[in-house]
């Protein structure tokens, strides 16, 4: 088959193509502004009346060394949304969709009659760069279908151009948490906690995490309490070494955490989210946590030990002065937080208010943030910064309060932006202008990647199962998946996630030359007008997006 039947074109970062189905509009010119990441994708496609081809991909461009170019795989989706979500999505049958970005090292790809195959470039102009115009192309050969796999002269190519604008994109202002599960990590490449091996493969995926707009990383002072079965255990990843003496004192080794500081520092993170001191699901018991004693290694709290109990809280206050006086020390006491349990219930308020007042004094300076959906709880003082939900938001914005965190997960399928993978990628990139209307502080989502079961139960392969074991639609648990020689693989819903923080990052640049309220109307008039109510045309974002940029 000649190339020349082979569709070749460049399309924008918010498709998702699932096979069969037609191309969508192409484009041939990107908008940057410095030091923003910009994506775009390489759609190829045979006839359905054409037998498949196999080609070899190629690309230049000046900014080759500031870009990436990557195969956009399909992956399985057994739940891809909840039944009885709303209509905004791509499928709602389980079957294969676009998601895996998967490393491109230029070996032959097939092209198969009624499929889309394709590839994902971006690229990330410095900030030192010259604005101006460059150009990107990429062109395609075929590969003989023997054994040989010989490269034929037949050739066919698209270019694009890329504008980089004047104007640098701002330091990110925005806390951000994607849960990170380094217990995941040392489960899936089967390295043990701690060794060398864990270290090295965890700074690749806090440096990815960096990448994706995270900057604020969840620190496991102690195995965190949080998706574990009641009365289970999840591998141990204890920072703080614990050692319980004969007359029952306890005294506290910090070397592990100042090296994950030291470690997370060094991949770009600056901000430290503690984790929970008291367990999910009301703040009943402990985290496990294991001490050396004169009996040898033990676990001395855990689910069997309630939250209250005098063991606990007299180890607490053993601890928290420590361990703050450490973070002190270390110069990074301004840039932590605290977390006591998730989302308190009506029933687990009072027990919650109880634990805070135990543990503040221990805490002074230090902000405690949690899950609270319940405004009335905070009007009680549950949270200094509470993370609501986005469907429960209206009353906290109602009321002007600051600071005010957001969150999405699993349960948020009706209305809301949300990244599962067969969500559109328009709903998910809309997040950005939705939070910078807000002026939410932070934002929080609970996996980065959560490689486990539901309440891990066991370990799962994300390759082949991408929702927690049929618990949570597809792509809620991880937005990156664990490649080969511990490097993570990036996803198109990570892409699109990192965007919408950018978009927040250039309206705020706005701002500085507008005002606040200017853009907030721009913002209006492009068809988002809050967390429920906005555009659900991709088109419509990146023309927004787009003025934005004229503007600046």
């Amino acid at each position: 088959m000649s190339l020349a039947d082979v569709t070749l074109q460049f399309a924008d970062s918010l498709q998702k193509c699932l096979s069969p189905q037609s191309l969508p509009k192409a484009i041939d010119a990107l908008t940057a502004l410095k030091g923003e990441t910009v994506s775009a994708q390489v759609l190829l496609q045979v006839p359905d009346t054409a037998p498949r081809c196999r080609v070899l991909a190629e690309w230049e461009t000046p900014l080759k060394e500031y870009a990436r170019l990557r195969r956009v795989m399909d992956v399985p989706a057994r739940l891809p949304v909840h039944w009885g979500s709303d209509d905004n999505v791509i499928g709602r049958e389980a079957g294969l969709y676009p998601d895996l970005l998967q490393p491109y090292y230029g070996e032959p790809l097939f092209l198969q009659h009624n499929s889309v195959t394709a590839l994902w470039l971006d690229v990330t102009p410095p900030t030192d760069m010259a604005a101006g115009t460059y150009p990107i192309t990429v062109r395609v050969k075929t590969v003989t279908e023997d054994g040989s796999c010989t490269v034929t002269d037949e050739e066919k190519s698209i270019s694009l151009t890329l504008t980089v604008k004047e104007a640098v994109l701002p330091q990110q202002t925005l806390l951000c948490t994607n849960w990170f599960h380094s217990d995941c990590l040392a489960q899936y490449y089967d390295v043990a906690v701690f060794s060398e091996e864990y270290w090295r493969i965890t700074e690749n995926f806090m440096r990815e995490a960096v990448r994706t707009g995270i900057n604020l990383l969840l620190t496991p002072l102690f195995t965190p309490p949080l998706d574990t079965k009641i009365g289970n255990e999840r591998l141990t990843v204890q920072l703080v070494q614990v050692t319980q003496t004969a007359d029952g004192s306890f005294s506290f080794n910090f070397d592990r955490l100042k090296r994950w500081v030291d470690t997370a520092t060094r991949a770009g993170v600056r901000y430290f989210e503690m984790s929970h001191l008291f367990t999910q699901w009301g703040a009943k018991a402990c985290p496990k946590i294991v001490a050396d004693t004169p009996a040898g290694e033990q676990r001395l709290f855990g689910w069997d030990v309630a939250s209250d109990s005098d063991a606990y809280l007299s180890f607490l206050s053993q601890l928290l002065p420590q361990l703050t006086a450490r973070l002190r020390e270390w110069g990074i006491a301004d840039r932590c937080l605290f977390h006591l349990s998730d989302e308190p219930s009506d029933e687990a308020l009072p027990r919650y208010l109880r634990l805070k007042q135990a543990v503040t004094p221990y805490l002074e300076g230090f902000r405690i943030m949690d899950a609270l959906s319940h405004y009335e709880f905070y009007e009680q003082g549950a949270v200094d910064c509470p993370v609501v939900a986005i469907d429960a938001v209206t009353p906290f914005l109602q009321n002007n309060v600051q600071p005010l965190w957001v969150y999405y997960c699993c349960i948020l399928d009706k209305g809301a932006s949300n990244r599962f993978i067969a969500l559109p990628s328009a709903r998910s990139r809309v997040l950005g202008f939705q939070m910078y209307l807000a002026n939410v502080e932070g934002f929080l989502q609970w996996g980065f990647n959560f490689y486990n079961s539901a309440h891990s139960l066991q370990p799962i392969n994300p390759f082949l199962v991408t929702d927690a074991d049929g618990a949570f639609p597809a792509g809620d648990p991880f937005l990156v998946y664990p490649g080969r020689g511990g490097q993570p693989w990036g996803s198109v819903r990570q892409m699109v996630f990192a965007e919408a923080l950018q978009d927040m990052r250039a309206c705020q640049l706005l701002e500085q030359k507008l005002g606040r309220e200017a853009v907030c109307d721009l913002i209006r008039q492009g068809g988002v007008q809050g967390f429920y109510e906005y555009t659900h045309s991709a088109d419509e974002l990146l023309a927004l997006r787009a003025n934005i940029n004229e503007l600046l």
